[in-house]
């Protein structure tokens, strides 16, 4: 009798460990494709947000250098873009004229200012590109469909360390809700082991009167 009561325990104990590891296994799944989802999307927005906030404001310093350049006063150009101190990522800002010569320029100090955006194509309008944590615009600068220059800015995004933090409070996140699985899971196994185990008895019953 002793032998059979620790023969259904340890039968009861397997079914009800099989279901809690079913359960959360299925949870963490759930919760681990989710949160991928969550943290591709995050960092795909903050990517295209600061791009395009980068462009709407190279276009508009832009716009202000259009005067200097039709008459020929860097020295304007440079009060121009000695403004972008008060944005306080922004490692440099170099205006061009339409040969391609530098007519005015700001940088922070030490910024490596190396341009890795072609300026000579006409056609290029507004371009972006990133190398590392930083982001190169690159705005040909028009006025009345006529070309003056062209303005190049050189932004430090920090993108990683945003990227870091986040995954941070995601990693926090997804601890907190295995947690909860585990616990969600534990209870439900109850309600679904009790059926299972009844009709596990009744075959028993039915094997040994066979």
């Amino acid at each position: 009798m002793r032998i059979r009561q620790l023969k259904m325990f340890s039968k009861k104990s397997s079914i009800r460990k099989k279901l809690i590891n079913i359960i959360i296994l299925s949870c963490a799944f759930v919760i681990v494709f989710g949160i991928s989802i969550i943290t591709i999307g995050y960092i795909r927005y903050i990517k295209q947000d600061i791009i395009n906030r980068t462009i709407m404001e190279t276009k508009l310093i832009g716009e202000y250098c259009v005067t200097p350049l039709s008459f020929d006063y860097p020295e304007r150009a440079k009060e121009v873009l000695e403004k972008l101190r008060f944005w306080p990522d922004i490692i440099a800002g170099i205006v061009f004229d339409n040969k391609g010569k530098i007519f005015a320029e700001y940088k922070i100090d030490g910024a490596n200012t190396k341009i890795l955006i072609d300026r000579n194509n006409k056609n290029i309008g507004t371009y972006h590109l990133f190398e590392d944590d930083k982001l190169h615009v690159c705005s040909n600068i028009f006025y009345k469909n006529m070309q003056y220059g062209s303005i190049y800015i050189i932004l430090n995004t920090k993108i990683t360390e945003k990227i870091d933090k986040f995954l941070v409070l995601i990693s926090l996140l997804m601890f907190f809700l295995l947690i909860l699985a585990y616990l969600v899971a534990n209870n439900m196994q109850k309600f679904i082991s009790k059926p299972i185990l009844k009709l596990t008895n009744i075959a028993e019953e039915i094997y040994k009167k066979t």
